[in-house]
């Protein structure tokens, strides 16, 4: 077993590989946020908060506390590089002018070869430049770890970020961004960089994650399964309908407040409302790529979202807000929404491990290190949440309790449901042949039957 630390999203990503100006003698010393000693087995360089004169006692190599200015100085350190990067107004220009450096690079979708050292280099951000382009972001590779399933996770070490250690999954020569608002520009690497690698990240991608309506915990002793043909088994719950005629295989669930019912969609979206009081407020939207996977319905009952795999957000009825998606850059395919506890946001998922957030949903973290894919994601109560991999692996963030994996799953985990409020911390997983994993206050009621299709 293994905790996975919560991440945070991280600050808007200055670049600014200027000089600065001779810093008055009063000015403080900046916060050392990772020692040297810490990274780069032991021969880093210190990473510290945007505003300082020294770091660690170092002396800042172009803006101080910027994510080029923590490049910079770490490549002179290693005597790669000298000063400041020629032609370089924000972190993009290190990828667009690297032969002006010196040095090479490797286009995302075509990167074979990262050794550590190296700088992965990422387009996009909040951060305009003078000249009006997106300053980007760099990251310096601090050590590859190979997966089981062929990949390679890239640990990172970043400057001007809420989170200094940033991990990255590299597969079929392509890199998945950490961030949201970047995407992945390409490998910068120095010559005189002697660290030897292995190629393409391994050929590992995602596969198509086709689920049925999977599993919701319903009450701290009840549950809800969904088979993919519509099957409802409501342990020590209310079952109120199923199997509704018609439909083009079932993905998703979504449970209504107060007991009050819930709704299914299948893959073109048509919404299936159970039982017959509990309102239709609409569906089969048109236009979308791919199928429909994933229906989140707002906490007062009022309304819900469909989803499309290409992560296209339908809000239903009409006058429900829609706060945003299909976003960019992502890889994999979108496989689970979830609503926040206020309805005023929501986060969409990748089979890649990478969250969305739109409204007033937070991003808390993206998937690394997992096998195969990713499939389900489900909030907590306060301000989390939790992803599930194929093989079983859970991921928590924000507030949410990592207690444990599945071992040796019996099928693909294809859903996983976080307590409710007024329960302690747990999580239930259900697996595509309807076995369930019960964790922390989460009840293990019984594994489904007699079913058709997956759950």
């Amino acid at each position: 077993m293994f905790r996975v630390r919560p991440l945070l999203m991280g600050l808007a990503l200055l670049a600014g590989a200027v000089a600065l100006p001779a810093a008055p003698a009063a000015a403080a010393a900046g916060t050392v946020l990772l020692a040297g000693d810490r990274w780069f087995g032991g021969t880093g360089v210190p990473v510290c908060n945007p505003k300082w004169t020294r770091c660690g006692g170092q002396a800042p190599v172009g803006s101080a506390g910027q994510c080029v200015e923590l490049a910079q100085r770490f490549y002179q350190a290693k005597g790669w590089h000298k000063g400041i990067f020629p032609n370089v107004a924000g972190a993009i220009d290190i990828y667009t002018n690297a032969a002006r450096s010196g040095m090479t690079r490797q286009a995302q979708g075509s990167i074979t070869t990262v050794v550590p050292g190296d700088m992965l280099v990422l387009s996009g951000g909040g951060t305009k430049l003078a000249d009006g382009r997106l300053a980007g972001h760099v990251a310096v590779v601090d050590s590859i770890t190979a997966n089981a399933d062929g990949s390679r996770t890239l640990n990172t070490i970043n400057q001007n970020a809420k989170v200094v250690r940033q991990t990255a999954r590299w597969h079929a020569g392509t890199i998945d961004s950490f961030w949201a608002t970047h995407k992945v520009a390409g490998i910068v690497h120095d010559p005189d960089n002697r660290n030897t690698g292995t190629g393409a990240g391994g050929s590992a991608g995602y596969p198509d994650v086709v689920n049925g309506g999977g599993t919701r915990l319903t009450g701290p002793n009840s549950y809800l399964d969904v088979s993919s043909i519509g099957q409802v088994y409501a342990w020590n719950g209310t079952y109120h309908g199923g199997e509704p005629a018609g439909n083009t295989g079932i993905t998703d669930v979504a449970v209504a407040p107060n007991g009050r019912g819930y709704w299914m969609t299948d893959s073109v979206g048509h919404v299936y409302a159970y039982p017959g009081g509990n309102p239709y407020f609409g569906g089969s939207p048109k236009g979308f790529t791919g199928r429909i996977v994933s229906i989140a319905a707002r906490p007062d009952g009022a309304g819900y979202w469909l989803m499309s795999e290409a992560g296209q957000v339908y809000s239903y009825p009409a006058g429900n807000t829609y706060y945003g998606g299909s976003p960019a850059g992502y890889s994999g395919r979108f496989v689970a929404m979830e609503a926040t506890t206020t309805g005023r946001g929501y986060w969409l998922l990748t089979s890649a491990g990478q969250v969305y957030a739109y409204g007033d949903a937070q991003w808390r973290g993206n998937a690394t290190g997992f096998q195969r894919a990713i499939t389900g994601m489900s909030r907590t109560p306060g301000n989390g949440y939790v992803l599930v991999s194929v093989t079983g692996q859970v991921y928590a963030f924000g507030d949410a309790k990592h207690l444990g994996n599945v071992p040796g799953i019996a099928g693909d985990a294809s859903d996983i449901s976080y307590a409710l409020p007024g329960m302690n911390p747990g999580y239930l997983i259900v697996s595509r042949t309807g076995a369930h994993y019960a964790f922390g206050s989460a009840p293990f009621l019984g594994n489904p039957t007699g079913y058709t299709g997956q759950f």
